[in-house]
């Protein structure tokens, strides 16, 4: 990136206070940046930072006021964390643009593939029989890529994804490296023998326009129709996600989840991570699951769950409070049945008759 103080300006929108002629190299945490870097800030707390910061612009709100004059070029915007947001878009958007380095020789792709305009494939990845990539498509290198696979356009899929057989990916998908699309549903039907019998799994997994799937993911196969991972959804790495479950749209899901088989999210909920998901359960809308929680039956819309078994957040809260005190509970009981114990026979010594 290279752009004076006026372009960046112009791109969010903002208004300069000092020397719009600097250039621009980089954005960096304010209390990070040297000269030839822009920071931001958007929370009040980050201030102080201000008045010492190597930064050579700074995007700040349109109402702050300082305390002291600073030699920092500024730029006024109305949301600096937005105008943030827009310039790591236009950073992003030009690495990948560098990425596209068109199709290696050492990438084997069968003739029988579908491959779209300015596609970028790299060295050593596999693209098998009927598969369609779509235009704009980054793969990157050590991809595989399955008989019958679908990936829309504008994706980008980093090194060693592997996206089995009939698995379809949208537009516009993130997938990172190490994730396994389409493996086999672990499905096994116990014999009279205690072995047991594998169950085909000849269903495929479905993800729609905008979805981002983080490092070492893995999403089963279904059975038979399709695994579903609706637009807009958003999972971090090391998460599993069962064969034959549907998870809505722009749900978002923290590192080491784990959603059981045949399971139905809504749209719109929040797992924090090591959330456990039980199997044949429905899971519906607004939803905020509290890290570590165990999800054991099915849950409505609009809670805050915590816990495992989850329960009401609120009413976790107050039951680990006074699981911290039960220890110190425990001995007042069993110091005032002591206390009983001892009277009783006291009481039996003097009163015998009773």
């Amino acid at each position: 990136m290279k752009l004076s103080v006026n372009q960046l300006a112009q791109l969010i929108d903002g208004e300069i206070e000092g020397d719009g002629y600097l250039e621009i190299y980089n954005i960096n945490r304010i209390e990070d940046a040297q000269n030839g870097e822009v920071a931001f800030i958007f929370d009040s707390k980050f201030e102080k930072f201000i008045y010492d910061t190597k930064a050579t612009a700074l995007i700040v709100s349109k109402d702050i006021v300082l305390s002291e004059p600073i030699e920092t070029t500024l730029i006024r915007v109305e949301n600096p964390y937005f105008s943030f947001l827009k310039i790591l878009n236009i950073i992003d958007a030009e690495k990948r643009k560098n990425k596209k380095n068109g199709i290696s020789d050492l990438a084997y792709i069968s003739k029988e593939a579908k491959i779209g305009k300015q596609v970028s494939i790299g060295h050593y990845s596999i693209v098998n029989d009927n598969a369609t990539i779509g235009d704009d498509t980054i793969i990157r290198e050590q991809v595989y890529i399955g008989e019958n696979v679908y990936i829309g356009k504008n994706c980008l899929i980093y090194p060693q994804v592997v996206i089995l057989d009939d698995c379809r990916v949208g537009d516009n998908c993130i997938i990172h490296s190490g994730t396994v699309i389409g493996s086999d549903g672990f499905g096994f039907l116990p014999m009279n023998d205690n072995t047991y019998q594998k169950i085909p799994q000849i269903g495929n997994v479905v993800i729609e326009n905008n979805v981002e799937i983080g490092a070492n993911v893995t999403i089963d196969r279904s059975t038979v129709g399709s695994t579903l991972i609706k637009q807009g959804t958003k999972l971090d790495n090391l998460i599993h996600i069962a064969h034959n479950v549907e998870l809505g749209e722009n749900n978002a899901m923290a590192a080491q989840c784990g959603i059981a088989g045949s399971t139905k999210i809504g749209n719109h909920n929040m797992f924090g991570g090591q959330v456990g998901v039980a199997g044949h359960i429905n899971i519906k809308n607004n939803n905020q699951i509290a890290a570590q929680s165990g999800i054991a039956n099915s849950v409505g819309d609009d809670e805050l769950l915590m816990g495992s078994p989850a329960i009401d957040a609120k009413l976790f809260k107050r039951n680990f409070i006074a699981f911290k005190e039960l220890a110190e509970i425990r001995n007042k009981v069993y110091n005032l049945d002591n206390l009983i114990t001892k009277n009783y026979k006291n009481d039996k010594t003097k009163n015998p008759k009773k």
